[in-house]
């Protein structure tokens, strides 16, 4: 495998762990008594420049070499299934990382003070954070579980 694309591919694994470990940061100052709307604000846009950066990584990478060589491998692998659940399924999910996080910093950027302030309103921004942590597990063990196959 060329430079390129091991680089790609570390760059694609470190920023999506890093946008959970924002995600896992949004979700633990909100269960805190007071909230920290700065905490909030950088740890939101942290998440989403990390989880784009993993998505355009990561498309560059299939688009290149998974496509074309490491796919048909799977397939014709002992786990075929690997790809044709997990693949398949992480890249309709993955979608909605960016756009989550999106909608969470807008959130904070523009009404922060009302969710901290306002018990219903965090609730539902806990809800919406929780939700793209499990995604972003999923994710995470879904890749996990692709490149076992792939060897």
């Amino acid at each position: 495998m060329s430079q390129i694309f091991i680089i790609t591919l570390i760059v694609h694994v470190i920023s999506g762990l890093v946008g959970f470990i924002a995600t896992y940061a949004i979700l633990m100052a909100l269960f805190r008594k007071e909230s920290s709307i700065r905490v909030l604000r950088f740890s939101s846009a942290l998440a989403f420049l990390s989880y784009m950066t993993s998505w355009l990584m990561g498309g560059y990478y299939y688009v290149l070499r998974y496509g074309p060589e490491v796919k048909p491998v799977i397939k014709s692998g002992d786990n075929p299934w690997a790809h044709s659940f997990f693949m398949e399924t992480k890249e309709h999910i993955f979608l909605l990382l960016p756009v989550l996080t999106f909608m969470l910093a807008l959130i904070f950027f523009v009404r922060g003070e009302e969710v901290v302030s306002k018990g219903r309103m965090k609730r539902a921004v806990i809800y919406i954070t929780v939700l793209t942590a499990l995604l972003a597990l999923f994710i995470t063990a879904s890749g996990i579980i692709i490149s076992g196959s792939a060897r």
